[in-house]
């Protein structure tokens, strides 16, 4: 399952962006605060922004972080992936291919 992240996610969207930034995907590390702020703008339904929590059997697996722009170039309205976690114990079970087909629909 793929649903937008709400209040009630705040804690595990939060280690989990630990999670990832302690991981070899970043090159240097990002404060805390910074996780938190992106949380507190999630949850003002910014235009720039959004997020999704994704599961599996019940469990929180992952997220997905997208930022919005405009791009004259593309025509439009452009999505940037910011981040894709998938939780260790849950990679390899097609999650995160299945977050970009929801992407793409």
């Amino acid at each position: 399952m793929i649903r937008p992240i709400t209040l009630a996610d705040r804690q595990s969207y939060l280690a989990m962006c630990k999670e990832f930034y302690s991981g070899d995907a970043v090159l240097h590390p990002v404060p805390e605060e910074y996780f938190q702020r992106t949380f507190d703008v999630l949850m003002e339904n910014s235009p720039y922004a959004a997020a999704y929590i994704i599961e599996q059997d019940g469990e929180t697996a992952g997220y997905a972080l997208l930022a919005k722009s405009f791009s004259q170039e593309a025509g439009g309205i452009v999505v940037w992936i910011e981040e894709l976690y998938i939780h260790p114990a849950f990679q390899g079970h097609g999650l995160g291919t299945a977050f970009f087909r929801f992407l793409e629909e």
